[in-house]
Formats: C-alpha cells, structure tokens, sequence
C-alpha cells in the first residue's frame, strides 16, 4: 500500500469525523422525515463530505477508485434518516458519473446500495439508532460491504477477479470496523444530546415548579379549606344517614319477624287442611268404592262411568294431598347430614322403580357416582322423583336410555339424570319447578306436578342448584336433569 493511499484513508477518517460533528450539530434536528431546512442543510454537507471523501480516493486502476463512501452513506443512513442520506446519494452519485471511468456505474450501485441497507437497517430495528449495541454496528458495516464486494462483480470480467482479490480481505477486515467506530461515535453524539435535553426540559419544568409553587400552595391551602367545610357537612349527613339506616334495619327486622311468622302459619295451614282433606276424601274413595262393588251390576252403565271417574279423581286428589304433605314438610324438617354413597342408593331407587314397569325395555348407563355430604332420606327422594319422571316421559320409546353421571369440581358435585323421552320447550323452562306446574297434559302423563318442586326445595336446602336442558327434535331428544351438592364446607342449609 502506498503512502498516498494511506494519506487518503487518513484524509477520509479526518471527513468521516467531521460527520460526527456535523450530526452533533444539526443531525439531532434533521431525524424527521419532513422535507425541513436542518434535514436539507445536513444532506448537502453529507453530499459535500462525500465528494471529499471521493476525492482522496485510492485507485486500484484507470477508473476503479476506492474510499469511505460506503461507511459516510451507510452510516448516514441508519442515524440521519431518509431526507439527509437522500440529497447526500443524489449528490455523491452524479459526482461519481462526473468522474467516470470504467467503475462509475458500480460506484453508483456501492453509494445507492449502502444508503438503501442503512436506511432499511434503521426502519427494521424500530428501535433509537442511539441504542445500536458496537457488535450489531459491526454486523452491519459487515452486511454493507459484503454488498459492495458483490457490486464489483459488475465490473468488466477480465478486471472484476482481480479487484476482488486485492481489495475483499482489507475491505471485510478494515471497513466494517470504521462503520462501528463512526457508528458508536455518532450514538454517543446521540446519547449526549438526548440527556442535555432532558436535563434542560428538567430544569425549565423545575423552574416552572419553583414558580408556582406558592400559589399552587395557596389555592391548595384555600381549597383544603372548602374540603374542610364539605368534610364537616358531609359527617353531619352521615349521621343523620346513620341515624335513619338503623330505624330502618330496626323496622326491617320485625317486617322479617312478621314475615317468618306469616311463613310458619301459612305452612301450619297448609299441613293442617291438607291432612284433614284427608278423611273425606277417603270416605268419598271408599264409599264410591262399596257402590262399585255392591251395586255396580245394579247400576246404569253411564252412572258406573261417573263412579269410575269420582274414583279416579279422588286417588288422583289422594296423591295431591300426599304430595302438599310432602312438600310442607320439607320446611320444618332438619337436615342431618352424612356420608351418602350415591352408587348403592340410585341402585336401590331404580330397582324398585323397574319393577313397575314390568317387561318393558329399559336402558340404564351409570357413571361413576361420587359419594356426598347430605341427608341421606331426602337425596333419596330426589333421586326418585327425577329418576321416574325418566321413565314415565319415556315410554313412548320403544327401548327407554337413561344415563345418570356425575362431574366433580372444586366446590361442588354436579349429578345428572338424561332420558331420550319427549323432553319439553326450553321457552318455558323457568316454569319446570313452580309447584303445580306441568308442561305435558294430565290426560297423556300422570302426576300432581308438585314432584320438581320438591326436588328444588331439597337441593336448595342443601344449598346446591337445579336446572334442566331439554330438545323435542332430533337424534338428542330429550331431556336432562341437573342437580348439584356443595362439597364439605361449602355447603350452606337454606
């Protein structure tokens, strides 16, 4: 290497600092990508640091010329933005055309190429140039001059190979590590400015703060004032309000009283007519009965009909009666709570209730039960009322599918009942467990519709949840029963 070209890379580090200052001095406010007077003035000194640079060049041979172009371009690229690096390509370019020679076009595609990595470098990043870390500017002064090298691969073919290799090993050892100097230098520039304006943003608010300061103190002071007074009005208000919310817990509880003791006599009625409805009707049911047997033969065939009806009314009324007992009861009696094993106990309902069915056919599919707290005599009863509505509003089927399951959360066990008989309209699904009422006619299914009521009550007693889901088209007819009981210590009696 000659002493001339080492003067000219000395020449060129002494312009590519120049950059820094130069970017010191306006790149802070030429960053934006708004066409403004400080990006202008940065792009033509950027241009004219580049015709420096281009001018103390080494030349490899007539019309292939070497120098800093690269790092100037790529590096003001990545920290100055698209408004400074372009005028500087616009500038450099044509004076590299006005120089000629058998490399201009190749000097172009180097200034143009190294601008464009720069510029692509900075959008991918989205982060502040200033943030660059010495190795990721490293990495892209790499990245920019392996780009130049496969520029040279435009040059004629007889002089590319040798360009190559004179030039590739000092340019990959020597160019990516003035990129990272130039580009550390220029983020250190960057990191100066931006704590100098936070220091002076700081000062100006801190001045500001000194300034008012005393009358914020004073209009702070006045309103503490007012809030004072609104305090002592607003206390007084509270007491009042205190005052008359304990009037009224006082009148609400004895509206509770009251309402307890309404409660407790209308249920004492209800049990007592109901149980004293129980005498006539057994005297209608008997007697009605003596006349069928003993006089029936004597009897018009109408009036056998009429006898027949008052019967099947009466036992219908029987098992009202029966139910309402059942019903009220439910208020008054305690629960006493155990270990239940569910498996043994459903086991026991449909037995029993199988047996009345006689040769029907019957598919039953049981999950695997888990065992609960709970009074044992009343889950049985809801295991019976849900498991006979099964079969009872299954008997249009040819072969009758229940499947009873249960899922375990962490606060409950949730148990279900499924049947594939007739199921019922969802619109009217919040009207399932009101006592007396019935979704299906009398005359196609028995029942007093007082047996989900119960179901409720206990399950509430419990303090669990019941609800159904049902479909009457399709190959999911049905309907499915959902009941659940709260684990050990959730559990809490209504």
């Amino acid at each position: 290497m000659h002493l001339s070209t080492i003067v000219g890379l000395l020449q060129n580090a002494a312009l590519l600092l120049a950059l820094g200052v130069l970017y010191d001095l306006l790149g802070a406010r030429s960053r934006s990508r708004r066409l403004d007077l400080p990006a202008v003035i940065t792009g033509l000194a950027l241009g004219g640091i580049g015709i420096a640079v281009m001018l103390t060049r080494w030349e490899f041979g007539n019309g292939v010329v070497f120098d800093t172009r690269s790092v100037l371009l790529g590096v003001a690229g990545f920290f100055l933005g698209t408004v400074p690096t372009a005028i500087a390509v616009i500038i450099t370019a044509a004076f590299r055309l006005i120089q000629g020679g058998a490399g201009a076009w190749t000097g172009v595609g180097v200034i143009v190429t190294s601008a464009a990595l720069g510029l692509g470098w900075r959008w991918a990043r989205r982060r502040k140039p200033a943030d660059a870390y010495l190795w990721e500017l490293y990495l892209f002064g790499v990245v920019v001059h392996a780009a130049m090298l496969l520029w040279m691969l435009t040059l004629p073919q007889t002089m590319s190979g040798a360009v190559l290799r004179a030039i590739g090993l000092p340019v990959m050892l020597i160019y990516p590590f003035a990129t990272a100097l130039l580009g550390r230098l220029l983020a250190n520039h960057e990191i100066r400015r931006r704590i100098t304006e936070e220091l002076r943003e700081s000062e100006a608010r801190y001045r500001n703060l000194s300034t008012g300061l005393e009358e914020l103190v004073r209009a702070r002071t006045a309103e503490l004032d007012q809030r004072l007074t609104e305090i002592r009005a607003l206390n007084e208000a509270m007491t009042e309000l205190l005052a008359e919310s304990h009037r009224a817990n006082q009148r609400l509880l004895a509206t509770q009283n009251e309402l307890q003791e309404a409660n407790a006599e209308l249920e004492s009625f209800a049990y007592s007519v109901s149980h004293d409805l129980r005498a006539p009707l057994r005297a209608i049911d008997g007697f009605s009965q003596i006349l069928v047997e003993e006089w029936g033969s004597w009897l018009p065939e109408q009036a056998q009909h009429y006898l027949g009806v008052v019967r099947r009314n009466a036992v219908a009324m029987g098992q009202l009666i029966t139910d309402l007992l059942r019903f009220s009861r439910l208020s008054r009696q305690p629960l006493e709570r155990c270990s239940v094993a569910i498996d043994p106990l459903v086991r026991e309902v449909l037995g029993a209730l199988l047996a009345e069915e006689g040769e029907r056919q019957v598919e039953v599919v049981l999950g695997d039960l888990q065992p609960c707290q709970a009074d044992a005599p009343l889950l049985q009863q809801v295991w019976t009322n849900l498991l006979s509505n099964a079969l009872k509003y299954t008997r249009s089927r040819e072969v009758a599918r229940i499947e009873i399951g249960c899922e375990k959360t962490d606060r409950e066990l949730v148990y279900s009942v499924r049947d594939n008989g007739v199921g019922f309209d969802m619109e009217y699904v919040d009207k399932l467990f009101g006592i007396f009422q019935r979704l299906h006619r009398s005359e196609d299914y028995e029942g007093t519709g007082v047996g989900l009521a119960i179901v409720q009550r206990i399950v509430r007693r419990h303090g669990g949840r019941v609800w159904a889901e049902a479909e009457q088209e399709g190959p999911e007819a049905g309907a499915t029963f959902f009941f659940t009981i709260p684990a050990p210590g959730d559990a809490s009696p209504v």
